[in-house]
């Protein structure tokens, strides 16, 4: 996707979560899509912060497998045309 994270923006750990659970992925299945360890996802999805390019690699995954994140004051995405919001 040539325009992937075209704003510089990166992901939130509420937003890796619901952007698994969407695609039917369980931690393990979005760890390997990602090349990280599922240690390393469920530390981020708990709200750890890790490193930038690592946060990247998640969010690219999930873009890879038809996910569109949707940022500014109602945070959320997008699959197949469905939105789902991260607010609670």
């Amino acid at each position: 996707m040539a325009d992937r994270n075209r704003n510089n923006r990166t992901i939130a750990a509420r937003q890796s979560k619901i952007a698994r659970m969407a695609l039917g992925w369980r931690v393990g299945d979005a760890a390997e899509a990602a090349q990280v360890a599922r240690g390393t996802l469920l530390r981020f999805e708990a709200g750890e912060a890790l490193m930038p390019r690592t946060v990247l690699a998640i969010q690219r995954a999930y873009e890879d497998a038809g996910i569109e994140f949707l940022f500014g004051p109602a945070p959320g995405l997008r699959v197949h045309g469905r939105h789902f919001a991260t607010r609670r």
